[in-house]
């Protein structure tokens, strides 16, 4: 499963006196999303894409050190990698 290539960007749209938001990903205005609903939410997906790769990174480096896991690293390891499972689909 393929995303949409970021990077994404949130946009605000004022609608009848509340601000709802939109995440854009190109400069064309294509959207990922039309309508979220808070500030808060829209920057977290929009830094999806960012998130997705530092996460990969971040499990290739744990992978790569695995014999020498510290009280606790092996924790990390397995949130992390439930967590990209859920953003690949698995």
């Amino acid at each position: 499963m393929e995303h949409t290539p970021g990077p994404w960007k949130a946009h605000r749209l004022p609608k009848n006196g509340h601000a709802e938001w939109e995440i854009r990903w190109s400069d064309d205005g294509e959207c990922v999303a039309e309508v979220v609903y808070t500030e808060a939410d829209a920057k977290l997906m929009a830094a999806g894409p960012e998130m997705l790769d530092a996460l990969k990174i971040t499990m290739s480096y744990l992978e790569s050190f695995r014999d020498q896991w510290q009280e606790g690293e092996e924790i990390v390891y397995h949130h992390a990698s439930y967590a990209l499972a859920k953003a690949e689909g698995k």
